[in-house]
Order: structure tokens, then sequence, then C-alpha cells
């Protein structure tokens, strides 16, 4: 997530601070509370194929995707 987010944007906005979560929760829980402005979270992987919890996270919390970072996993 470190890097999607450097990739994504640090380029737009510079100097960007990365907060750590234990879950994808407290991350979409951050950006409701106000606490942190954006989230990054995996939506879809090769392996497993769509995050289902992601999904049901954002729309549960009324949050919305504004961005998208491909990550080559080697």
């Amino acid at each position: 997530s470190h890097l999607a987010i450097q990739r994504h944007f640090g380029e737009r906005y510079g100097n960007v601070e990365c907060y750590g979560y234990d879950t994808f929760l407290e991350a979409a829980k951050a950006v409701k509370d106000g606490e942190v402005d954006l989230a990054c979270l995996p939506i879809e992987n090769t392996t497993a194929g769509s995050i289902n919890d992601t999904y049901d996270i954002l729309g549960e919390a009324h949050l919305h995707i504004v961005g998208e970072e491909i990550l080559k996993i080697v």
C-alpha cells in the first residue's frame, strides 16, 4: 500500500504522509471521521480476484474510489 500511495498521490501532491492501520475497516473509519484525507485499499488481486470486504466497507461508509494504481507483485 505504501508504494501505491507514493506512486499515485506523491506525484500529484508531493510529500505524502502515510499512516498504518491494522484493518481495512480502521482505514476507512479514519477517512470517515476526518482523521485522514484518503485511504489506499486493495480492491482486486490476480490471485483472489475482487476483494469483496473492501467493496462492502466502501459502501457502508459511503466512501468513493478516487483513483487507481496497478502494481505488479512479484
